[in-house]
This record gives C-alpha cells, sequence and structure tokens, in this order.
C-alpha cells in the first residue's frame, strides 16, 4: 500500500508498506532459516500505514520514485551444516583503487556494507576456527545492494577458499525496483549517435521507453517511460539533482560517453529515499580515478558532401550536391592515482565543431521583391502593409532569399492590385560549436572517510540557432555548470553517513546577436524593442497559404536557472533491518525574462482589412517583462527494509515533501 498526500501548497505525505520482494529458493537451498522476529514492529507498520492509508485516501497519487550515486553490499555467513557464523569480518576491496570497506557479521551471520562505489570488489570472510572464504571480481552496480552469501569450512584462517567471478552466488533479492544498469563499457560499444546527440538514447533499448514529446530539455532525445509525459522524469548526476526547473529536462547534457562510470534508469521503485516526479529516473554516475594512470582519445569525423546522397526534396530543387554539414567531436580523459590508494583525480573533455547550412525552405508564399516595391508604392501612408512590405521574407537578407522555383508562384488581390508572391528558399552557415570540460578529485583519509568534488562547464555560443525561414533570427547562447560533491563517513561496521551538496547554474537566451540585420530578434533585456507579429490568414489567389511576417510571439525569451543543494542521509543496520533516514534541502533560484507578445500580435483574415488597416483580432500582453521566484523545498524519510528471511524482504518508508 502506497498513500500519498499532497496539498496545494506542495506538501506531500507518503507511507510505504510495499515493495516485498520474495525469493522463490527453497530453505534448504539457503541453509538455515532466520526465525521470524519483531512482531511487535511488523503489527506497528500495519497499523500505522492502514491509519494513514485510511486518513489519506482521499488524496492518493502517484508513486514515489528513488535514486542514488552508491550502490552495497549484503549476505549471510553460515558455515556448511547452514549455522550461522556471528562476528565473522568482511572487507571488501575496490578493485581499481584499492580502498578497503569493513564490516562484521552480526548475531544472526548477517553483513552489510552500504553506500560504497559502484565498481568491481574482492570480497573476502574470515572467522576464527574456518578458512577464509574470497569471492573476486564481484560488480557492485549504482542503486541496488548486490548480495553475496558466504559458506565457510572449517580449517585454519590462513587457508582461503576463492571463488573467480562470483557469477554463481550473486543475486539481486532485497529489492522489488525494476530498473537497469548500463556499464560503461557496454555505452562505448552502443551504435549512438556520438556527434552532440547526447546519451539518453541508450533508455530507448528498455522495455516501457518510447520517445517523448512536448516542450522539454533532451540530453538526445525526450523519454516517455510507462506513458508517462517527457515532463515527469527526474534527472541526476552522481546522486544530486540535474534537471530544467523551467521546462523540465536535464539542466547538463552529458554526451561524452567515457565520463559515465554507470547510467541507470529506474522505472519502478518503492523506495521512499527520494520522490520528486513520478516518471522515470535516469542517474548518470560519473567516472573518477584509480591506482593506474589511464585515459582516452577519441575523434568522430563526418562530411555529408563525401557520404551521404541528395534528398528526394533536394532532388525537386534541382540541387546538385549536398550542403556543407561537416561533424567534427574530439573526447578525451585522463585519470589516475594523486596517492595511490588515498586520493584520485580524473579529467574529461568534449568538444563539437560542426560547421553546417541550414536549407530553410517552405511552399507557403510571401511577396516577391517585385511584390514588396508594388506594395509600398501603392499603400505609402498605411503601417500596416508597410511592415508587411518591410518585413516580408524576401526583404530580410539573411540567407540570400531566393524564389523556389518547383512551387507554383501566384498573386494576392489587394483592391486593384495584384501583387506577385511566391514560396522562399534561404541557405544559412551555422557554427555549431560546444565545449565541455569536467574535473572530478576523491580523497580517503582514513580507512573511515571518503571525500569527492567535481566542477562540469559546458558552453555553446549558438550564432544564428533562431533562424527560420522567414528570414528571422537571433543567438542561443547558453551555459550550465554544477560543482558539488560529497562526504561518507563510516561510523561503524552497523552505521554510514553520507551528505552531498551541489550548486548548478542554467543559462540560456533566446534572442540577441544575429546576422540578420532588421530581422535580428532582440536580447530579452530590450524586450521593449521586439517587433509585432503580423498573422495574414487570407490566402494566394491560387489558394496557398501565405507566410505570416514577424518574429515568433513568445520571443525574445531566457532563463537563469539556480540551484542550491543539501542532502544527508544515514543508514543504520540493527539485526534483520537496514534502515535509512534522511533529508534534502534545496534553495531554488529562477529569473526568467519573458512577455509573450509584448507589442502585439495582428491578424488579417481579409486583403482588404489589410489595406484598410482593420485587424480582426489584436493580442497585447502586458506586466513584468521578468519573472523572478525563489523556492525552497524540503524532504524527509524513513526507509526500513526488513530481511525477515533470507527469501522475504519487506521494504517499508514514510516520506513528507513540501516544495515552496
Amino acid at each position: 500500500m502506497r498513500v500519498i498526500l499532497k496539498t496545494g501548497y506542495g506538501t506531500r505525505f507518503a507511507c510505504f508498506s510495499s515493495g516485498m520482494t520474495i525469493d522463490r529458493k527453497t530453505e534448504a537451498e539457503e541453509g538455515q532459516v532466520m526465525e521470524l522476529h519483531h512482531r511487535r514492529s511488523w503489527r506497528t507498520w500495519i497499523s500505522t500505514c492502514l491509519i494513514l492509508g485510511a486518513v489519506f485516501l482521499p488524496y492518493l497519487t502517484t508513486p514515489i520514485m528513488a535514486q542514488t550515486t552508491t550502490g552495497g553490499l549484503r549476505g549471510v555467513v553460515t558455515d556448511v551444516t547452514g549455522a550461522v557464523v556471528p562476528g565473522a569480518m568482511v572487507v571488501a576491496k575496490n578493485v581499481a583503487t584499492g580502498v578497503e570497506y569493513r564490516t562484521t557479521a552480526t548475531s544472526e551471520g548477517i553483513y552489510t556494507i552500504p553506500r560504497i562505489p559502484p565498481g568491481k570488489y574482492d570480497v573476502r570472510v574470515e572467522a576464527q576456527g574456518f578458512k577464509a572464504a574470497e569471492v573476486t571480481g564481484v560488480e557492485v552496480g549504482v542503486g541496488k545492494d548486490t548480495v553475496v552469501d558466504f559458506r565457510l569450512e572449517p580449517g585454519a584462517i590462513t587457508e582461503v577458499v576463492t571463488v573467480t567471478g562470483g557469477g554463481e552466488v550473486l543475486l539481486e533479492r532485497d529489492t522489488a525496483q525494476i530498473s537497469a544498469t548500463i556499464q560503461s563499457r557496454r555505452i562505448q560499444d552502443l551504435p549512438i549517435n556520438v556527434a552532440g546527440g547526447g546519451l539518453d538514447f541508450v533508455v530507448l533499448l528498455l522495455p516501457g521507453v518510447r520517445t517523448g514529446f512536448g516542450n522539454v530539455n533532451a540530453n538526445g532525445v525526450t523519454l516517455s517511460v510507462n506513458g508517462n509525459r517527457a515532463r515527469s522524469n527526474n534527472f541526476t548526476i552522481d546522486g544530486v539533482d540535474n534537471n530544467d526547473l523551467s521546462i523540465g529536462g536535464p539542466n547538463y547534457f552529458v554526451q561524452n560517453r567515457d565520463l559515465v562510470q554507470e547510467y541507470q534508469v529506474i522505472t519502478n521503485n518503492f523506495s521512499a529515499e527520494y520522490g520528486r516526479n513520478q516518471g522515470a529516473i535516469v542517474n548518470i554516475v560519473s567516472k573518477s580515478g584509480t591506482n593506474e594512470f589511464h585515459g582516452t582519445l577519441a575523434w568522430y569525423h563526418r562530411d555529408r558532401k563525401l557520404f551521404d546522397s541528395l534528398t528526394n526534396l533536394e532532388k525537386r530543387a534541382g540541387q546538385k550536391d549536398p550542403l556543407p554539414d561537416l561533424v567534427n567531436v574530439f573526447d578525451y580523459t585522463i585519470g589516475g592515482p594523486i596517492v595511490k590508494n588515498k586520493a584520485f583525480f580524473f579529467h574529461a573533455g568534449h568538444f563539437i565543431r560542426n560547421p553546417q547550412v541550414a536549407d530553410l525552405r517552405t511552399t507557403s508564399l510571401a511577396p516577391t521583391p517585385e511584390g514588396i516595391q508594388m506594395l509600398k508604392s501603392a499603400f505609402p501612408n498605411n503601417p500596416a502593409v508597410q511592415y508587411y512590405a518591410d518585413y516580408s521574407a524576401f526583404a530580410l537578407p539573411i540567407g540570400n532569399p531566393t524564389i523556389r522555383p518547383d512551387v507554383p508562384a501566384s498573386t494576392i488581390t489587394i483592391g486593384n492590385l495584384k501583387v506577385p508572391v511566391a514560396a522562399v528558399r534561404r541557405t544559412v552557415p551555422l557554427s555549431n560549436r560546444l565545449d565541455e570540460f569536467n574535473v572530478r578529485g576523491d580523497v580517503h583519509p582514513s580507512d573511515r572517510d571518503r571525500v569527492w568534488g567535481r566542477y562540469f562547464i559546458q558552453d555553446r555560443p549558438g550564432k544564428d540557432f533562431l533562424v527560420d525561414v522567414r528570414g528571422w533570427t537571433g543567438d542561443i547562447p547558453f551555459r550550465t555548470q554544477q560543482a558539488g560533491g560529497g562526504w561518507t563517513r563510516n561510523l561503524s561496521t552497523r552505521s554510514v553517513n553520507e551528505f552531498r551538496f551541489n550548486y548548478s547554474r542554467l543559462f540560456v537566451i533566446f534572442g540577441g546577436g544575429g546576422s540578420g540585420g532588421k530581422g535580428n530578434i532582440p536580447h530579452p533585456d530590450n524586450i521593449d524593442k521586439a517587433l509585432a507579429f503580423l498573422n495574414v490568414t487570407f490566402r494566394a489567389d491560387n489558394g496557398a497559404p501565405l507566410l505570416t511576417v514577424g518574429p515568433a510571439t513568445n520571443l525574445p525569451q531566457g532563463r537563469t536557472v539556480e540551484s542550491f543543494q543539501f542532502n544527508d542521509n544515514f543508514t543504520l543496520t540493527v539485526g534483520r533491518h537496514q534502515m535509512k533516514m534522511g533529508i534534502d534541502i534545496r534553495r531554488l533560484r529562477n529569473a526568467v525574462p519573458f512577455l509573450p507578445n509584448v507589442n502585439g500580435a495582428f491578424t488579417f483574415s481579409t486583403a482588404q482589412r489589410l489595406a484598410d488597416n482593420s485587424p480582426n483580432f489584436l493580442t497585447v500582453a502586458l506586466g513584468p517583462a521578468t519573472l523572478k521566484y525563489t523556492e525552497t523545498d524540503q524532504f524527509y524519510f524513513f526507509q526500513d527494509d526488513w530481511r525477515i528471511r533470507p527469501n522475504l524482504t519487506l521494504n517499508l518508508g514514510i516520506r513528507y515533501e513540501n516544495t515552496g
């Protein structure tokens, strides 16, 4: 049962008593069956959730999701008869960094090593009177516990029984979440688009995932998971927020595949640890350095003129060769030790150089240069006609507009005047450029502490990215930055605390700059200089539609989005219970210069109305040119993963959210 209360003030309360996970192995296969204890705590959980369910059932809403940046190890230590071995020492050694994580088995033989970095581990167990046992090459994935059970044989502790690979004894059976984790090696081998396309294409390989729709940021592709809309997804990097607060989607676009250690997608989860969205969670873990120096260097090159044929549309227009579209993508990484087994660094760079020519064409018609002169001469004192002539498609110079010979031309009749109109085509050179730098450091000052920090920056000038076939243009400069880190401390063999923080800033502007002369869209700071939008809904004499005049009614605009996040999680193992509790505080600041239709949108339904300067409709916006707001979001949770027996685990939790 999952009950959630969400009020109009953004407060949400949830109680979880689902997430039961049953491993269908037989008791004989598992060894000694654990007795069922803590019946009183079980009754308490049932009573609490039933009461909350009865009170808040009218507010029932969507499930809460979960994400994290670490994994874990857990299992049971027994002897050959199936009896538990309490007090056994368990050591997990990270193969790449040499860092060791230690714990001891409880009185019931259960051991847990939570919140450790994903990667390969060698796990060793020692107990007095038994041979040491070791499983090598254990893969720990992000957001889940890997289960490794041990059966110790009598003998001297100096003797070691080793299992290589550990494939036969590994089983994820302690969580009900539906997720998929894609390792770094597989990401590098997948034939996905590397030319600035983003890495979210890999998610389309998973069941229940398809391309989404709507105005939302996309790291290569928008995602719809299990029927949810694209804005319902939650994006994180290294366990901290990576969402665009304005329109949804990621804040930082991960395109360098060599930057990624693991790529996890969760499509259903019963953990109370995190909330925010009812769609999928895309959780990316960045790489860190290891005890060995390593690096990569990659260059992707593609020249459309050499490898692509003409499209049917280009052939019909009489084009002889493909337009220039030269793609160069450069990637590099380097990482290694600063102090062996103690401190590590990792650095990556990603650069796109993609000079191309945008081929813009339309079948709608606009006054030809001859028609423009006719309009200006015939209606010298009519501001509507003068505006229509001065800012129509053939009057704006960018891309050298030409008449399409493959689309029939026509005329529009205004009074006794026959004004020639034709379809337009323009070709605009674009310099698609992106620069990205990433740096990360990991330090292990003691056996109990792990500290990490990172800085990401991505910059794209976006020169003339707003250009359209009507001749209006402007730049879309874009810069996103993230600075964050974390500190994980093993307080004891039973408890771990993890603190994370992050600052992110997204800056993007739609307007300003441009190479279009009088067709340049102004910068949002000069929004009062934005020109009017003129919509002519009547048609040419041959029935063809006519092009509108003026920049899009939602331009110029932009946004500056800042987020300060502080997150602390505490994990405690007591007997069969692994309890997690935490707090997540986020301070959000958003400044959005946006006032659509600031200088009016005029609609003329007939040519005569245009000649009379008598619009059918006029839409004008009033108000502040920039919207600014701040909010503080608070999230609290308590989670109890109760392993009742080796083949039965209950995932129980409660969560409170206040957004705003």
